[in-house]
């Protein structure tokens, strides 16, 4: 069994909400996709970059990480 996650990239301005997810198909032990289309990273907030990292990868597993950054705005509060 594996999963197929996404190779890193930068959104671009023009599609700034299709920025694939972190899992994209699970792999069965048959070797049958799961799925082949792609998967977006669902968000209120855009994505401005993503990296991905891979910390382990050995015969028996691979650690990666990905990471997305956000441009959130400021918090504020309300006074009453």
């Amino acid at each position: 069994m594996g999963l197929v996650i996404p190779k890193q990239m930068t959104p671009g301005p023009k599609s700034p909400g299709k920025v694939l997810a972190p899992i994209q198909s699970v792999i069965y032990s048959n070797g049958a996709y799961s799925d082949d289309s792609p998967n977006y990273l669902v968000s209120e907030i855009f994505p401005t970059s993503m990296k991905v990292n891979i910390t382990r990868n050995t015969p028996d597993m691979v650690i990666v990480v990905i990471r997305y950054t956000f441009n959130k705005p400021a918090s504020f509060t309300l006074s009453q």
